[in-house]
């Protein structure tokens, strides 16, 4: 059977590639994620008077209510 050889450096560049990238990836796992918005510390999104009634890319209005128009007929 044949045996591969693999030169020296091309080994020391996978393993640092590798050391860096779970470095890297670690780092930005332990910290915490900053908010994206003009946010008041202790209150929740759907209450925050700076939020109300501004929409968010990517998410729903933070003062939507449930529509009656298309709610099911009680049936009792």
């Amino acid at each position: 059977m044949k045996t591969l050889k693999i030169p020296p450096a091309v080994v020391v560049a996978c393993i640092v590639a590798l050391v860096a990238g779970i470095g890297f990836f670690g780092y930005h796992a332990v910290m915490p994620q900053q908010p994206t918005a003009d946010v008041t510390p202790g209150v929740p999104p759907w209450e925050d008077p700076k939020l109300k009634g501004k929409v968010q890319e990517g998410r729903a209005p933070n003062d939507w209510q449930p529509s009656t128009a298309n709610a099911p007929a009680a049936t009792h």
